[in-house]
């Protein structure tokens, strides 16, 4: 191999760009876990979360959304045709929300 290919290979990209809808689905999906902690924080307080509870409410959406997006895509729960799902699917969706 030529040296000035050697040099081209490092500075090509390592895999494929992820495509836009992927990007769309993962934007989605973090708002869909922003929107569940928040209004189980509102069901929590019937509808009125009191100011002392929402350093704890901000707290707690951060921390979900550190901890269940990468959960969710370790399981593979990113991705896939939930009108086909399956039981081993549903134990997986469990497992990553547990």
């Amino acid at each position: 191999m030529r040296t000035i290919d050697l040099v081209m290979n490092v500075f090509r990209p390592a895999g494929p760009p992820v495509p836009l809808h992927r990007w769309i689905l993962r934007g989605i999906q973090l708002a869909i876990f922003i929107a569940a902690g928040f209004f189980a924080f509102l069901l929590r307080f019937d509808f009125g979360v009191p100011p002392t509870y929402r350093l704890h409410l901000v707290t707690a959406l951060a921390m979900w959304v550190l901890v269940k997006v990468p959960v969710f895509h370790l399981l593979g729960l990113d991705r896939g045709w939930w009108r086909y799902a399956s039981v081993p699917d549903l134990l997986r969706l469990a497992a990553g929300n547990v």
